[in-house]
């Protein structure tokens, strides 16, 4: 199978007279339901095993369509599994993959199990979150220091409750009057 962002090419290994075997190529789109057809597809003629070129992240829904449909799916590297050099097409790329597999050549990449991708991208997603937060209280310290009020020089924890509490005061104009930014944050530490 060759990926694309747009489509799936499939060759199918069809007996043609003697030893020879020749490839029927078919085309699937990049959709969930396309995917399950080329599932399908694979079943009826009772494929056990198939082989995916790593190509970016592309690979990555056909995997799991065709895993979560029972199917073998083998990730092979791309530099592994190169066809010689010269113009090459799609088609052609997709019947090499097939060969290859045919003939037991395809070393496959380690693909974690199911349960252990699911919890990288669950830590993946957590890293992410924490930056982004990090992101947004370094950007509100930022602004509060242009507009001249210091709270990360007296607090330790700019968005914790008290810095909470004196934002909200500030939202509602209390920092109006002339007692300026250091005594405004004196005020506000003492009424809470």
């Amino acid at each position: 199978m060759l990926w694309t962002p747009a489509a799936l090419l499939v060759p199918f290994p069809v007996p043609a007279g003697g030893a020879k075997v020749e490839a029927e190529v078919r085309q699937y789109g990049a959709t969930t339901r396309d995917l399950l057809r080329l599932s399908a597809w694979l079943s009826e003629r009772g494929v056990e095993a198939t082989v995916l070129e790593s190509t970016g992240v592309y690979w990555k829904p056909v995997w799991q369509v065709l895993e979560g449909e029972g199917l073998e799916v083998i990730l092979a590297n791309a530099k592994a599994v190169k066809n010689f050099p010269g113009k090459k097409t799609d088609t052609e790329d997709s019947v090499w993959l097939a060969t290859l597999l045919r003939k037991g050549l395809v070393q496959a990449s380690l693909i974690p199990a199911a349960e252990v991708r699911a919890l990288r991208q669950l830590c993946r997603s957590r890293v992410s979150l924490v930056r982004d937060r990090t992101r947004v209280i370094q950007r509100i310290d930022k602004v509060l220091q242009e507009a001249n009020i210091k709270l990360s020089s007296v607090l330790s924890d700019v968005m914790g409750v008290s810095a909470q509490q004196m934002m909200r005061r500030l939202a509602e104009g209390f920092a109006q009057d002339r007692l300026g930014a250091i005594n405004f944050v004196e005020v506000i530490l003492s009424n809470i």
